[in-house]
């Protein structure tokens, strides 16, 4: 499959074409990548952000997010792990602890 820039339409390499994306959301050649506006996007749900969000994110989650999705995120980093066993029948029980001896 062949890569093209969106604007003059002429053939660019499949890293040039993963870069502009990931820079710029669009497919774009050298040429039209240095006169292109550089916009931000959340990596979980492709949303155009500022550079505020950008630089927030990046610092706070190691990810540019947007504001809809760093709670989301927040939640699932600061989750705390599950406890889990295998029972006799090999179902596996979440957050059951086994019984505490008395002595």
């Amino acid at each position: 499959m062949g890569y093209y820039c969106s604007k003059c339409k002429h053939a660019i390499t499949e890293g040039v074409h993963q870069y502009s994306m990931d820079r710029f959301g669009k497919a774009l050649c050298m040429e039209h990548q240095k006169t292109a506006e550089t916009q931000y996007y959340c990596d979980e749900c492709k949303q155009t952000i500022t550079y505020g969000e950008f630089k927030f994110s990046t610092k706070n989650f190691d990810m540019p997010l947007c504001r809809d999705c760093q709670p989301e995120i927040e939640e699932k980093i600061s989750a705390p792990p599950q406890n889990f066993k295998l029972n006799q029948t090999s179902k596996i029980e979440f957050g059951k602890s086994s019984p505490k001896k008395e002595v």
